[in-house]
């Protein structure tokens, strides 16, 4: 299941200070935005969305219209976020948060959550908030003092999904308990006065509701979530009057709002990458740019011709939003406790007991220690040969002989079986195998190098080929361009029923003085620098020509006899050759 993103657009009233213009004119019969055309006075800049909003729409209508359709979609199990986006002062924060006399998108969302809990209200859905804001591109929460508020870390989970770790999320159960919660976070926002808002806000925030909904016979939990995100207006530090410690605030924003079109730009073109990463308001609105969630994007306008470029920004932005689709997927849990192994399957752990090792009381006791004193019939092998027990001395013989003794219970000892083998042959054939493993391996660096080496003289034969091709085309070009030059003088020596010159592409250099009384200023430094360009290739090959470079740096200073660098040129490489 795919939708595109949704748009509406809202246009704020004009503040007493400002002077009323029709810059921008609002159509919400046909939802269209026209913004004035400064080029042509009877043309208008024209932008369709799905909903739109002039200055005498109120809080309820917008909630009514676009917002409230998402609850129903939150309880089903999907995500859903809704953010606001435009220049500073253009009444974003109005739209979300609202006032207490005009409540706007969020405590109306949770109103509209909480009724709809208790409509379906059978002790298994759940209500949690979380409140964080993203100041100079670092993540902080609100929930938590903010002396005390760490950066939050964004990663991603096991699924792929992005998470702010840490952040605080506590349960509500009525309106009363969020108004409790969010009244004391919003103070901990990051605000500033400028000269176009009091008030302004310096970081972007995000409020995520999420509601658990337990189905206990299909064994699952449908998981749903809502973003309520609240941007930082991007900023004219001229218009604003920022000071330093503003200005950075400022820059943080207008980074991230940056980031944000870059983002949309790459979702329309299909890009191989999208910089989700390059900011961290970006990537945690991943999900809903591109990602599985239901996105709407409320575009707040600030009217009068103050503002116009402005709003033509964010209309342009809006309109490349709302073409990028999301694949829609419903967030499902398993609740089922994992199924028991059966006994078949269960590998019993196999336990060794041992006897604990005891010190020996002597060196006389070896053999008796080394089977523990349960162990009184015990076989202790010991060497014939080698000069042992009597037997022939090894060295230059063909094998050895190994016999056991073993250990009566009144302690004497009783000899057992032997057996032998022939050490020698051993020896033989191992290094007999060694010799040829080693063979072997010399054998195959061997043909490894010569490969190598006949793949490095081909690729020296093609890129000498490929050099001698491309002088030869430099000559063709040449030529082509002599014999065009020539054509273009004869034309002009026949209109003047002159003789026409010598056309032999072959005696540039003993006609070039009376070739260049007819060719234009242009035409000789433009020849000029072809002839350099091939004396050049001729020195820049595996086999450079010195004097052929050296003929063509002449043949061109015929043509461009001003030029002090040719000549030194020139100068250098015949003092090369007559050393060479």
């Amino acid at each position: 299941m795919a939708a595109k993103v949704k748009v509406a657009a809202r246009l704020r009233p004009f503040i007493n200070t400002e002077p009323s213009d029709d810059t921008v004119i609002v159509s919400p019969e046909e939802n269209t935005i026209s913004v004035s055309n400064l080029r042509s006075a009877n043309e208008r800049f024209v932008f369709p969305f799905a909903s739109c909003y002039d200055q005498a729409a109120t809080q309820e209508e917008i909630f009514e219209t676009d917002v409230k359709p998402l609850v129903d979609h939150v309880f089903g199990g999907l995500v859903c976020t809704v953010f606001a986006y435009g220049v500073t002062s253009s009444g974003k924060t109005h739209t979300i948060q609202g006032t207490a006399a005009e409540p706007g998108i969020i405590p109306r969302v949770v109103k509209a959550l909480v009724h709809k809990k208790a409509l379906m209200e059978n002790g298994s859905i759940s209500l949690s908030v979380s409140y964080m804001e993203i100041y100079k591109d670092e993540a902080y929460d609100l929930l938590v003092a903010r002396e005390n508020a760490p950066k939050l870390p964004i990663r991603e989970d096991l699924t792929g999904k992005v998470v702010v770790a840490n952040l605080t999320e506590r349960p509500i159960s009525s309106f009363q308990d969020f108004d409790q919660i969010y009244s004391v976070a919003c103070k901990s926002r990051s605000v500033g006065a400028t000269n176009l808002n009091h008030a302004s806000s310096r970081s972007h925030a995000v409020l995520a509701i999420t509601v658990t909904r337990l189905d206990v016979e299909g064994h699952r939990a449908l998981m749903g979530k809502i973003n309520l995100v609240d941007l930082a207006g991007s900023e004219n530090n001229k218009l604003t009057g920022n000071d330093p410690s503003r200005m950075a605030e400022s820059s943080a924003i207008n980074k991230s709002l940056t980031v944000l079109g870059q983002v949309v730009h790459a979702l329309n073109t299909n890009a191989t990458r999208i910089p989700y990463r390059d900011s961290k308001l970006t990537r945690i609105l991943q999900d809903a740019l591109g990602g599985s969630s239901i996105g709407l994007l409320i575009c707040n306008l600030a009217p009068g011709m103050k503002f116009r470029q402005d709003t033509l920004n964010t209309l342009n932005f809006a309109s490349r939003t709302k073409q990028i689709e999301n694949k829609l997927m419903i967030h499902e849990k398993d609740t089922r406790p994992p199924p028991k192994t059966h006994f078949s399957a269960q590998a019993p752990a196999v336990i060794v007991s041992r006897p604990p090792l005891q010190p020996r009381a002597n060196p006389g006791q070896l053999r008796m220690s080394m089977g523990g004193a349960n162990h009184q019939n015990l076989a202790i092998p010991t060497l014939k040969g080698f000069g042992f027990n009597g037997g022939r001395n090894s060295i230059g013989g063909k094998g050895y002989q190994i016999s056991s003794t073993t250990a009566n219970a009144d302690g004497s000892r009783r000899e057992g079986g032997n057996f032998s083998f022939d050490i020698y042959n051993i020896k033989v054939d191992a290094v007999s195998q060694i010799s040829r493993t080693v063979q072997q391996e010399v054998d195959r660096r061997l043909a490894e190098r010569d490969k190598q080496a006949e793949a490095e003289r081909r690729e020296r034969e093609r890129e000498e080929e490929e050099q001698r091709n491309a002088v030869m085309r430099k000559h063709d070009e040449l030529n082509k361009l002599l014999a065009k030059v020539l054509r273009r003088a004869e034309k002009e020596k026949t209109k003047e029923n002159q003789p026409p010159p010598v056309q032999e592409a072959d005696r540039e250099g003993e006609l070039a003085s009376e070739q260049k009384k007819t060719i234009s200023p242009k035409e000789c430094k433009r020849l000029a620098r072809a002839y350099v360009s091939l004396g050049r290739d001729y020195l820049m090959s595996k086999n450079p020509d010195h004097n052929a470079a050296l003929k063509l740096w002449q043949q061109a200073e015929t043509y461009a006899p001003s030029n002090h660098r040719l000549k030194k040129r020139q100068v250098i490489w015949s003092k090369r050759i007559l050393v060479v």
